[in-house]
């Protein structure tokens, strides 16, 4: 299923929450439906319906909390094969976009809808539980998740944490310090939904003691504690031992915003 993020909000995320740039969410979000040509549908009374509030879950997913009713077509409008996620209720910037499972015909005098709890929007991969619900709620639902400023830094693991921050073993020597990547100066623009350093991340030089094989890493909002905000693993790995450095190159480190959804 061809399931995907706009490019223009995926890029809106990594400028919001890496590059100290902010997104302002939308006041309200429309929910539109695509024909069998994957364009939006136009005439026979067809508009865009104003999303009710999202539910949104502990693991990073948000549901539609009540029925999205259209208005009863006045001719056909043929087969609904997909939706949009848009932040205004004609033109403006679509969001989010899926096909619908069960694709339905729509005839003259009927009336679509999708079912409370039908619409799911899930940021997974790379995102933190954490960070999914707090960006999921500002996109969907217009509650503030202010950016996490100047305020990211790198965090490397001998085992990585889950999406909950759960289970994680974060590297523990005398030598060790999490780096501070928040702000453009760090990463590159987004393109396409995608952004990498852009400048050398050296962790440390002619190290102290073992560190052990780093497999992960973390970008959290703290120099200490804090929030997971994205988690990757590090492929290859390396094991640091006393004497080594450990440096990222230019480009080395890719962020990306991709995420799942679906209607039922």
């Amino acid at each position: 299923m061809a399931i995907s993020m706009s490019t223009y909000l995926k890029n809106k995320v990594l400028n919001h929450v890496l590059r100290n740039t902010s997104y302002s969410a939308p006041s309200s979000v429309w929910v539109g439906l695509y024909g069998s040509n994957s364009v939006e549908l136009s005439g026979y009374g067809y508009g865009r319906v104003e999303a009710p509030s999202f539910n949104i879950s502990a693991s990073g997913s948000a549901i539609n909390s009540a029925d999205i009713i259209y208005s009863q077509a006045s001719g056909s409008w043929g087969t609904i094969t997909g939706f949009g996620i848009y932040d205004a209720s004609t033109d403006g910037n679509l969001l989010f976009t899926s096909p619908i499972s069960n694709t339905r015909y729509v005839d003259i005098n009927d009336t679509f809808f999708i079912q409370e709890g039908n619409m799911s929007v899930t940021l997974s991969g790379a995102y933190s539980y954490y960070l999914a619900g707090e960006l999921l709620d500002h996109i969907l639902n217009n509650n503030a998740y202010a950016s996490p400023g100047t305020g990211v830094y790198t965090a490397l693991y001998t085992t990585l944490p889950d999406a909950n921050d759960v289970g994680g073993v974060e590297v523990n020597a005398t030598d060790y310090v999490r780096l501070q990547v928040g702000g453009t100066s760090y990463w590159s623009a987004p393109s396409v939904g995608s952004t990498a350093n852009t400048d050398h991340l050296e962790f440390v030089t002619d190290a102290d003691e073992d560190w052990g094989t780093i497999v992960g890493i973390c970008l959290r909002d703290s120099a200490t504690t804090g929030e997971i905000l994205f988690r990757g693993n590090i492929n290859p790995v390396a094991t640091v031992i006393t004497g080594d450095d450990y440096v990222f190159d230019i480009g080395w480190l890719i962020v990306k915003a991709d995420y799942t959804a679906s209607v039922d």
